[in-house]
């Protein structure tokens, strides 16, 4: 009987190069692989989160294109309805530049984004929607952090949400990403959503990896993100400048060079 993580291991190589777990989607995390040198970096999938599509009725398909304006707080939200958005050529709001740059890549224009929140979005929505009797629609998962649309109907805003898809939270981690975390071969696990980072959490707990991150630093996209991944027992944690892709490449080759300077 072959014995995974030992071959596992075997085939990657990791003395010369910094090792990252990412936890989103595969499809995500491939995407990022696209901006970076992987002459130094070894990067591994655990992602956190299931991602199910919602079907839509043709009566929700319509209000999306017939809506003033569109409303994105995920890049999820945005691949998943880019398809009912091909000819939408309205105001669009997204939550950072990344959701706005799904946005883009997906022909959608005319895109606005927010520095880093819900809360800064709702200052981006006030300032540029004058009149309150237009269509806003937001496009979003069925469960969000915050309840965008109850916040901008106190203010008057005639909105409505369409929920494009549902996030389930992970059960369990292969077998050789666990070999990965309890024989101290990860320099860093990254987190880019508080949903992420909760469903991490527990599988710590499931799991009993306490003990096991004590040598693992922690990279995250934002200060609330933060917040979450410390009720673990990383060794070191680092927040990206701001809570986008660019900043998170930044940040990682400022760590390679930090770490090849050592050496």
């Amino acid at each position: 009987k072959k014995r995974l993580g030992q071959n596992f291991l075997k085939r990657n190589k990791f003395s010369n190069k910094i090792t990252f777990l990412l936890t989103r989607s595969i499809k995500q995390s491939n995407d990022l692989k696209k901006s970076i040198n992987l002459k130094n970096f070894n990067f591994f999938n655990c992602p956190m989160l299931k991602i199910k599509p919602v079907k839509l009725t043709m009566n929700q398909i319509k209000e999306i294109k017939a809506a003033d304006a569109i409303i994105f707080s995920s890049v999820n939200a945005v691949n998943i309805s880019s398809n009912y958005l091909n000819s939408f050529s309205n105001k669009v709001f997204c939550v950072g530049s990344d959701t706005k740059t799904a946005c883009l890549k997906n022909n959608i224009k005319n895109a606005s984004s927010s520095y880093e929140n819900v809360n800064d979005l709702i200052n981006l929505i006030t300032k540029r929607i004058k009149d309150r009797s237009k269509k806003l629609v937001y496009i979003s998962a069925k469960q969000t952090a915050v309840n965008l649309p109850l916040i901008l109907k106190s203010k008057k805003f005639n909105i409505k949400k369409i929920i494009v898809y549902e996030s389930e939270k992970t059960k369990t981690i292969q077998k050789s990403i666990l070999n990965l975390i309890k024989l101290n071969k990860l320099n860093f696990v990254i987190f880019f959503s508080k949903k992420t980072v909760s469903a991490f959490n527990q599988l710590v707990l499931k799991y009993k990896l306490q003990k096991y991150l004590m040598n693992t630093e922690c990279i995250c996209l934002s200060n609330s993100i933060e917040l979450i991944a410390k009720k673990n027992n990383f060794k070191k944690y680092y927040v990206c400048s701001n809570p986008d892709r660019k900043s998170f490449l930044r940040l990682i080759n400022f760590l390679h060079k930090k770490k090849t300077h050592k050496k």
